[in-house]
């Protein structure tokens, strides 16, 4: 039982690393929108970019949650 926890803790704090790179990236990105040039296809590619990061980024928060709800259970059992 306590392999099984630990495992599902490390799972879950490698998700929240790589959450924190992508907010990271996420950061860049609205830093780097507010000083870009005024070409047309800047803004299209911060979007695109912008939605693939917020699409993992939820993605990763609800493998997150899965562990978490995962955990609770391991430990009550």
């Amino acid at each position: 039982m306590a392999k099984n926890h630990d495992a599902l803790r490390k799972q879950a704090r490698q998700l929240e690393n790589e959450i924190d790179m992508k907010l990271v990236a996420f950061g860049k990105i609205g830093a780097n929108s507010s000083h870009s040039s005024n070409t047309d296809t800047s803004p299209l590619l911060g979007e695109s970019i912008f939605g693939s990061l917020s699409t993992e980024i939820e993605q990763k928060l609800d493998k997150v949650e899965i562990l978490d709800f995962n955990t609770c259970e391991e430990r009550n059992h």
